[in-house]
């Protein structure tokens, strides 16, 4: 071996090792330290790690201290702040070797902070140590609310598409240290869309969670909410708004746009044309005129109630009329080709009658101090299809007539002395 490798161990000159640990190489003190913490020796130089917090309002913040293992405290050191930050943000006690925050600091705009430092024995003006590098880091608090990158947010999705379709997902940004504890992590919730919808809570994926017609609602607003922290207390939240529109699918058959009769118009003719939009390109070529064709549509008869002439019918009738007087009449007629009979009647009345021609007759003598309004209801029912029934309301009005004296309301006694005079007053 080399006797000239072992020359620095045998003159008791120390090699320079950083390490984290709890002691110092063989120029330094054995420190103590807290529990968690960590220790950097580097060149007779110790120091612990330093953070500060962000957005802090003291116009001075302690930092942590510096120093060399050479200072014994006689104040014949002097320690500098070398750097970009020194003097302006950071300052450092001369004598000492404690740094101070003198601003409020952001760590989104920068996270960390590399300094150097000097120190000089003011005897001599000469340096003590090696101009030695550290770094000062902002830690973080959740001052930044979670915000959505890619708005506004516009989804298509087939109508009724089943649970659990895959509509969008949605995804926010928290400015704040994902390493910092939950400052920067996100929980999404809906505070807009159910039943029809639902977001997953990690990952903002939102889905259906109800089939929807787009006949009914063609385009829904969702809003989605993103909370930091998992949503825990004092967290900051951001919102989004999500437009989901709803594609049409062939889910309905062709219907007539008016009721068709029968009796009217037995057959309807339609032209029909056709071209297909998504054609390959090869083929373009034969699909460059429409294809038409003629539909011829029959209507089916059916057994339909009969009709009234009118929605409803109103009679009037004098009071003390005898029995058997006409009230009215009413009408209805089959609207069918074969044009059946009709039958009438009235339901539950015992003071009014009705005949096959719908005439309406009184069975009993009325009296409009008992009842001046009678409320009717008249069936038509078809001869040949008994299940064929219409119903409407009949209102007859009974007309008064003057048939009673007048009364007075209670008996009266009077009272006159005796020997009165004539014109004198009674007494009641």
């Amino acid at each position: 071996m080399n006797c000239y490798l072992l020359l620095p161990f045998m003159l008791g000159i120390p090699l320079l090792w950083p390490c984290l640990g709890a002691t110092e190489n063989s120029q330094t003190k054995e420190v103590q330290q807290p529990v968690g913490s960590h220790v950097r020796v580097k060149r007779g130089w110790v120091w612990n790690q330093f953070f500060v917090p962000e957005e802090m309002n003291t116009t001075s913040h302690h930092v942590g201290r510096l120093r060399s293992d050479l200072d014994n405290g006689n104040n014949s050191f002097q320690y500098k702040l070398l750097g970009a930050g020194a003097g302006s943000t950071f300052i450092i006690d001369e004598r000492t070797g404690d740094i101070y925050a003198i601003q409020k600091l952001d760590r989104e705009e920068r996270s960390l902070y590399i300094l150097r430092a000097q120190v000089i024995d003011i005897t001599t003006g000469r340096a003590v140590e090696p101009e030695s590098e550290f770094v000062i880091k902002v830690s973080d608090i959740n001052d930044n609310e979670p915000k959505f990158l890619d708005e506004p947010y516009e989804a298509i999705v087939p109508e009724m598409s089943p649970e659990g379709t895959l509509v969008i997902q949605v995804t926010a940004s928290d400015a704040d240290d994902p390493s910092s504890g939950n400052n920067a992590r996100l929980l999404y919730s809906l505070l807009q869309g159910q039943p029809y919808f639902s977001v997953e809570p990690t990952t903002g994926v939102i889905r259906i969670s109800s089939k929807m017609d787009r006949e009914l609602q063609d385009e829904y607003w969702v809003i989605i909410q993103a909370k930091d922290m998992i949503g825990q207390p004092g967290a900051l939240s951001g919102t989004t708004s999500v437009l989901i529109k709803l594609s049409d699918v062939n889910d309905n058959k062709p219907i007539f746009k008016e009721k068709v009769n029968f009796e009217h118009q037995n057959h309807y003719g339609i032209r029909a044309k056709v071209k297909n939009h998504h054609v390959d390109e090869q083929l373009m070529k034969y699909h460059t005129e429409a294809s038409t064709t003629f539909i011829k549509i029959q209507v089916e008869d059916v057994d339909e109630p009969p009709l009234f002439l009118l929605p409803y019918y109103i009679f009037e009738i004098f009071e003390e009329t005898p029995q058997g007087s006409f009230v009215g009449v009413v009408s209805a007629t089959d609207p069918d080709n074969r044009k059946s009979p009709i039958r009438y009647s009235i339901t539950r009345s015992n003071v009014f009658n009705i005949d096959d021609n719908g005439t309406i007759t009184t069975t009993n003598s009325l009296d409009r101090e008992i009842s001046a309004w009678y409320n009717l209801s008249i069936t038509a029912t078809e001869k040949y299809n008994i299940e064929q029934i219409s119903s409407i309301p009949v209102y007859v009005q009974v007309l008064n007539i003057n048939d009673h004296a007048p009364e007075f309301s209670q008996n009266y006694e009077s009272y006159v002395c005796e020997n009165a005079g004539s014109g004198q007053g009674l007494f009641f």
